[in-house]
Parts: C-alpha cells; sequence; structure tokens
C-alpha cells in the first residue's frame, strides 16, 4: 500500500481503519490478519488504539 499512496493517503486510511475498528469492536486477532488477506502490507497495525502519526 505504501507504495501508491503517500503520507495523507496512509494517514487517512489509517484514521478510517481506527474509527471503524472502534465502531464495530472486531475480533482484535482477526482484524490484524485482514491486511494479509487481502494481499496488502500496512505500515500499521488495525486497532482501535493505534496511533495514526507514526
Amino acid at each position: 500500500m505504501d507504495h501508491y499512496v503517500g503520507t495523507v493517503g496512509r494517514l487517512t486510511a489509517c484514521g478510517c481503519l481506527k474509527t471503524a475498528a472502534k465502531s464495530i469492536k472486531p475480533n482484535p486477532e482477526l482484524a490484524k490478519s485482514l491486511p494479509g488477506k487481502c494481499g496488502v502490507s500496512l505500515s500499521f497495525e488495525v486497532s482501535p488504539s493505534v496511533d495514526c502519526s507514526k
């Protein structure tokens, strides 16, 4: 994913996933496995507590 989007895109995607994770309360282990199952690698962990600024 990093190859196709810049910093703004990564921050936007991170914020969107963080908001979604808070509202739907997914199983944390299943949420962490989603990027790999979708064939993408993210520079952050899918979690409601992720710090999107890093």
